[in-house]
């Protein structure tokens, strides 16, 4: 399927992330109102993604290659066939494909006599080996993988696997509406991108980690620490506004660089991801001084 033929597919009405243009243009509206900002007249497609419009955010080929395995491996009605709307991408499918594949993982674990507890995802990726040095350029059918397009992968990995929970909670702990707003698309986003992580890791081999990093972690011990809403929304905002600075440098590191088709395609859907949750974060108003990374030093030229 041609990148053409591949995006319009996404952007034309199917499945349950790429819907009508009616919703579109509402949800569009509703990122408007989150950030305070009216669309101009004549709104273009970049800006819309830009926005956050989800539908025309995907063009992540290892994405749908998960949703049509996925789906390809499904077991079938009688009466489903091709056309019919079970046999497109879904965000329900891949969330009953995630549930199936943990229980089936927790289960063969206890048969085997280990502990039945499995992290999301831990049946599908295979974890970083400890003290081992990553910074080969492997060949692939897709064009010369280096350390840094791994890099990208796992750290994208590392997001979701402490935001995707925290933004959850957040949902029923925060008692400002636009929070509770920007958590419910956060963890839903990431439930996306987290299935172009698992995707693209299969396709490429490449090891990913299991749980957060020891300084997630941390920020997820103070989130939940704090003993007033203010101090949870403040928290919640500054930790994610500042982890989402740090990886978004690395997306645009890897897409201005790397010569591999399939990484450059999901830095492109890392980035509309990223993106747009570092819009939403700052559209609270809680962004400090703090809430960003310092930035790079700069070699003057002489």
């Amino acid at each position: 399927m041609s990148t053409r033929v591949f995006t319009t597919y996404l952007e034309n009405g199917y499945g349950e992330f790429a819907q009508s243009t009616h919703k579109n243009r509402k949800l569009i509206a509703e990122y408007s109102e989150l950030t305070a900002t009216p669309l101009p007249p004549r709104c273009s497609s970049w800006l819309a993604r830009s926005l956050m419009e989800p539908y025309a955010m995907l063009p992540s080929k290892a994405l749908y290659d998960l949703y049509t395995a996925k789906l390809r491996h499904a077991p079938s009605s009688p009466s489903s066939s091709p056309s019919s709307s079970s046999s497109r991408p879904s965000l329900r499918l891949y969330r009953q494909f995630r549930r199936d594949s943990h229980l089936k993982a927790c289960s063969n674990r206890a048969e085997a006599g280990g502990n039945s507890t499995v992290l999301p995802g831990e049946d599908i990726c295979i974890p970083i080996p400890k003290n081992v040095t990553d910074n080969e350029t492997i060949a692939t059918e897709w064009g010369p993988m280096t350390a840094i397009d791994r890099d990208l992968i796992r750290k994208v990995r590392l997001t979701s696997l402490w935001e995707l929970p925290i933004a959850s909670e957040a949902l029923t702990r925060s008692k400002s509406s636009k929070i509770r707003q920007i958590s419910a698309k956060i963890q839903e986003q990431h439930e996306f991108l987290d299935a172009a992580v698992l995707s693209i890791a299969k396709q490429l081999n490449v090891q990913l980690p299991n749980g957060p990093s020891s300084e997630q972690a941390c920020w997820m011990c103070e989130i939940r620490a704090a003993q007033t809403d203010k101090e949870h929304d403040d928290s919640f905002v500054r930790r994610l506004r500042f982890a989402h600075g740090l990886i978004f440098s690395t997306i645009a590191t890897v897409r201005g660089t790397t010569q591999n088709t399939a990484v450059r395609s999901f830095a492109e859907t890392a980035n509309l991801f990223v993106l747009g949750h570092m819009q939403l974060l700052e559209s609270t108003g809680l962004v400090a001084a703090n809430s960003f990374p310092v930035p790079p030093p700069v070699n003057l030229v002489k």
